[in-house]
């Protein structure tokens, strides 16, 4: 149905007419955007203006421009000196990509600057804007004086790190349990004694008071010499900036100011909207820090992070060797470690750029992760887009957390760098990119980047062109460099299409969820799934995001009518589990324990997870405090508040009396639901890449008459499902997906009963094209009932349709895609035509002409149907194929079809006698990479493209109303 009929079958307000509308042709803002990678500055503007309008035309929103090179061993210089990342080409290349963009219409993304992580390349390595690390130094001494220098750190410097400034050298009594071979080494805590005054001239003297074996630390600061990744990139080195201090920021904002922003430049971000992005935090370095750490440490936690410091130094492999007896001052003075860093990296990153991008008129995009117990929700609420990835993010649960952090800052977008896999170049089809970003809607992402599109020519460059991040050291890299040399991009536009439609609607109104499940730390990369809420409980119905105390201190954090933030997620219940990286003890800090305490009296239901009964404080500043335990035990008296162990969370849930608002029986199927308006907005995912969903779902209403809208988002198109019902304020309607399929359905408020069945014995039911007339359909005959919304019960007879038929005698047509290399241009695609005529259908690779093809093709054959009468109709059934595909029937080609599905109603493009069908399929290049470059790409299989089984199935029509 188009959106004016469904609007006039139910009598919609013209707020959901603008909807559908907006749906059926979604703005440039809500389209997915494509992440373009350069080699530096070394690129033609008229082909960065073809690229641009390449990514225009297939139906992208907008790009975000990347200098990445990986393909190219790290430490090679490509003409860095001369066209490296901002340099005077490199600025010329930039104006053309914006103002292609501009005139285009489409949106621009850029990096902060070359590769990741962030740098400047107006600093030194030594410079106090570079990043930091503490790295120590160590020896033993028992019974005697130790004499000497002091001991070096661990490691050398990195890079060209020449300074190394010595900040404290102590001696620590060993743990009886210990000795200096021990790993890890256990440590006396409050034994230290500070030496740090004694050094002189570089050397330290120590007399041991007793005959214990003590450990003499020294502790340095230096750079951590670190340039972001694939350097060279500029004409002087550029190294990553310190995080976690203001100078380091500062020295890529100032750069950007004298040497970027130029008056033509901003006006043409300004055209916009446009992002600067900064890419996950993968900094190396022995232990993070700032030249000001100690300081802000103690001014932070009140205490000095000396009397600690062995335990929060990692040595060799990223391991701790120094420990406290005591696992609970240990997991304190750690958690005081990491929210250190993580108010530091707020206060002096995230706070600083976000103002100069806002007075500038530009966002500030980032993924806030990467450093483990980094509070990556916390930081989130600082940004105006934040992002996760695919790739990094293992679990659906860590978009969890960083959509717990969006929804209750009042932020609409949810990014996602979307279809990085290892070992995926070349062999990536867009039903794969489907199968990973359809449950990544469910976890609450709203908007995509795709990983990404390459600059056609570039260092090492073969055919079909440079690609950024393939072959790496010799190997198949990440996918993929989609463009034009891709056999697959004919398919470009259908998938943006279903991309740019499901994130219009994923952006509408508010996310509203059942459950905001507690972490002591929101690090979004440490792959934590709370239990049950997201597992079991999903597949009830359950939807879940994570919260912590920086999340619960928003001002949208309070409780009203037993609800937590009312304004943003609605929960129903708050979930508190143990510290998973304490092995689930009971730790809280003061801060958390008061603010639950306060939801607990308020009338808020919580679930407490766990042992209980003991409670302590979490973080060394307090850990002598009782307020913690006196906090807890006043909630387990309130019946609001239950405590159960992980096992027996259903139960706890039935003590509370709280259910999830949609509810269904056990399956795979996942959902989110938003609130826009009047109207509720459902997503739905089969979540299982093997399982299918076929399954009633009953979801609350908010108006006594509605009707449920499926919205298809491959096509714009949308229907009013012909089968629900409404009971007691809740709506039931039938849900049926095919693995990693989703579908979307909107509940709109209505003025009259719409005309539906309630229930029915006959296999489906469809409405036609104007929405008021029902119609059964069977692939049997039989006698079969349906029931309107009237109490009318309807009986009918319907004839049997015929068998099925399987489809042969095709003609086939492939385009073989091969490399050319006409007149020296490595680009240069040859396309060989193999006609064939196939009885039976069966994958390319067992077809001897098409043993290595990727490319293009299309199948065509004939079968005849009997449609004059009306009462037939004919689906078409794909048995499961390689390839996405596209359909014409009688010449006229079918609208995009869900690349999920394998079963079509085809009705209304057959005509009586005989028909023509023809399949357009596209592959990957793989199959053609693995015959030219052998010595990269071997170790992948072959993929299977083609059709490999095509039926027509009749079914029987009967007119209900």
């Amino acid at each position: 149905m188009v959106a004016s009929a469904v609007v006039s079958l139910l009598g919609a307000s013209s707020q959901f007419s603008a909807f559908l509308e907006g749906f059926a042709s979604p703005p440039t803002t809500d389209r997915p955007y494509i992440r373009w990678w350069w080699p530096h500055g070394v690129v033609d503007p008229d082909e960065i203006r073809a690229e641009v309008v390449q990514i225009a035309e297939a139906g992208f929103g907008g790009f975000e421009i990347e200098d990445v090179h990986h393909s190219l061993a790290e430490g090679i210089d490509y003409e860095s000196t001369t066209h490296g990342w901002g340099s005077e080409p490199w600025l010329t290349a930039f104006t053309a990509a914006l103002e292609e963009a501009n005139k285009l219409g489409l949106g621009h993304d850029t990096a902060f600057g070359p590769s990741w992580p962030m740098g400047s390349q107006s600093i030194g390595a030594d410079d106090d804007a570079a990043a930091k690390e503490i790295v120590f130094g160590k020896s033993f001494v028992t019974a005697s004086t130790f004499a000497g220098p002091v001991p070096p750190p661990f490691s050398n410097p990195k890079g060209n790190v020449t300074i190394q400034t010595l900040v404290a050298v102590q001696a620590w009594r060993l743990d009886q349990r210990s000795n200096s071979t021990s790993n890890p080494v256990y440590l006396e805590y409050g034994s230290m004694m500070d030496l740090t005054a004694s050094v002189v001239d570089g050397k330290i003297e120590f007399d041991p008071p007793d005959n214990s074996t003590w450990l003499i630390y020294s502790a340095f600061v230096r750079g951590t010499g670190q340039q972001p990744e694939d350097y060279p990139h500029t004409n002087s080195a550029t190294y990553v900036v310190d995080h976690f201090g203001t100078l380091g920021c500062n020295s890529v904002l100032d750069y950007w100011d004298v040497n970027i922003l130029a008056a033509e430049v901003q006006s043409l971000l300004a055209v916009g909207p446009t992002a600067l992005f900064e890419d996950s935090l993968e900094m190396v370095s022995a232990n993070y820090w700032t030249t000001n750490y100690m300081k802000e440490f103690e001014q932070r936690r009140g205490y000095d992070i000396r009397t600690v410091l062995p335990i929060v130094t990692k040595y060799k492999n990223n391991a701790y060797l120094f420990l406290f007896p005591d696992d609970a001052v240990r997991e304190g003075a750690l958690h005081d470690y990491a929210d250190t860093l993580s108010d530091l990296y707020q206060d002096y990153h995230v706070k600083p750029i976000k103002k100069w991008l806002g007075d500038r008129g530009l966002l500030y995009r980032a993924q806030v992760y990467g450093i483990l117990g980094l509070d990556s929700m916390r930081l989130a609420t600082g940004l105006d887009i934040p992002e996760g990835e695919s790739l990094g993010f293992k679990v659906l649960d860590q978009y969890r957390t960083l959509a717990g952090a969006t929804n209750m800052a009042g932020l609409n977008v949810l990014s996602n760098e979307l279809g990085a896999y290892s070992k995926g170049a070349y062999a990536t089809s867009w039903r794969k990119i489907l199968g990973t970003v359809n449950p990544e809607f469910a976890a609450g992402v709203t908007r995509n980047v795709l990983h990404g599109f390459s600059y056609i020519r570039g260092p090492n460059a073969t055919w079909p062109g440079w690609a950024a991040f393939t072959p790496i050291n010799g190997v198949v890299g990440y996918s993929e460099s989609w463009g034009p040399r891709h056999p697959t991009w004919l398919h470009a536009g259908d998938f943006t299409g279903y991309l740019g439609r499901t994130q219009y609607f994923a952006r509408m109104g508010v996310a509203k969820y059942d459950c905001a499940f507690f972490r002591q730390n929101g690090h979004a990369q440490d792959s934590y799934v709370g239990p049950y809420f997201t597992s079991d409980g999903a597949n009830l119905g359950w939807t879940t995001t994570y919260v912590d105390y920086g999340v619960l201190n928003l001002p949208k954090a309070t409780v009203s009518g037993q609800r937590l933030a009312p304004g943003a997620g609605n929960y129903s219940v708050l979930a508190v589990d143990g510290d998973a990286l304490a092995g689930y003890a009971p730790t809280l800090t003061v801060g958390t324990a008061s603010l639950l305490e306060h939801y607990a009296e308020s009338g808020l239901p919580i679930l407490l997870i766990g042992n209980w009964s003991s409670p302590r404080p979490f973080g060394l500043g307090s850990i002598n405090s009782t307020s913690v335990a006196t906090f807890i035990k006043k909630m387990l008296k309130l019946d609001n508040v239950a405590n159960v162990d992980r096992n027996d969370i259903a139960s706890g849930l039935a003590q509370l009396g709280v259910s999830p608002a949609t509810q269904y029986e056990s399956s795979h199927l996942t959902h989110i639901k938003r609130e826009f308006d009047a109207f509720d907005m459902y997503y739905f995912v089969c979540n299982s890449s093997s399982e299918v969903v076929q399954q009633t779902v009953s979801v609350p209403i908010r108006s006594s008459l509605v009707a449920p809208v499926q919205l298809d988002p491959w096509t714009g198109n949308a229907t009013v499902l012909p089968l629900y019902s409404i009971t007691q304020g809740r709506l039931s309607f039938p849900i049926q997906l095919q693995s990693l399929q989703s579908t979307l359905i909107a509940i709109v408020p209505v003025p009259y009963d719409v005309l539906h069945a309630t229930n029915m014995t006959v296999e489906s039911l469809a409405r036609d094209e104007s929405g008021e007339q029902l119609i059964a359909h069977s692939t049997a005959g039989g006698t079969f009932q349906a029931q309107l919304q009237d109490g009318t019960l309807k009986t009918f007879t319907m004839d049997d349709p015929g068998q099925a038929l399987e489809l042969s005698n095709w003609t086939l047509v492939v385009d073989d895609w091969q490399p050319e290399d006409a007149n020296g241009d490595f680009t240069s695609t040859k396309k060989i035509r193999h006609e064939l005529q196939l009885q039976a259908l069966q994958p390319w690779t067992l077809i001897p002409e098409l043993l290595d093809t990727s490319g293009n093709a299309t199948y065509s054959a004939t079968f005849s149907t009997i449609t004059e009468k009306n009462t037939t109709g004919y689906y078409v059934k794909f048995a499961k194929f390689n390839g996405s595909f596209r359909m014409k029937l009688n010449g006229i080609s079918v609208p995009p079809l869900d690349q999920m599905e394998l079963n079509f109603d085809i009705s209304k493009w057959l005509k009586n006698g005989t028909n023509l069908i023809e399949v357009e399929l596209a592959s990957s290049l793989l199959n053609r990479m693995k015959a030219t470059y052998p010595a990269v790409y071997s170790g992948l299989s072959s993929q299977s493209f083609g059709l490999t089984g095509v039926t027509i199935q009749p079914f029987s029509k009967a007119y209900l109303f």
